[in-house]
């Protein structure tokens, strides 16, 4: 599975330094900002590839979703923290290190749990 990271922000880069950590290669970026970037709009769904939005905007991350969604993105979450085995987590969300999520929380979709945080 190749992993593509939707962002090319302070958030992205920190995304990019966990995945690292898992030794989790990133095959590309999509973002509008930067032309070293793909184009959002000029993503094409392959078999193989999985998309972390790693925006930290809400707003931004919800437009970026729905974009990618008519694209036909499949998503990737990312949990590097503790979750409790009742919790239930949402497609899309990055759980970042040392966050917590509690017995029974419902973590919602596209969800970024930042460090030190608990739910």
């Amino acid at each position: 599975m190749k992993i593509i990271i939707a962002g090319n922000g302070g958030f992205a880069r920190e995304v990019r330094d966990y995945l690292m950590t898992r030794q989790i290669h990133v095959a590309r970026y999509l973002a509008d900002n930067d032309p070293a970037c793909m184009p959002i709009d000029a993503y094409e769904r392959k078999d193989d590839e999985q998309v972390i939005v790693a925006i930290a905007d809400p707003e931004g991350r919800k437009a970026v979703v729905e974009r990618l969604a008519e694209r036909g993105a499949v998503f990737h979450g990312m949990q590097m923290n503790v979750a409790a085995s009742s919790s239930r987590l949402g497609g899309g969300s990055i759980l970042c290190p040392t966050s917590l999520v509690s017995a029974g929380a419902n973590v919602g979709n596209f969800v970024h749990v930042n460090v030190m945080s608990s739910i």
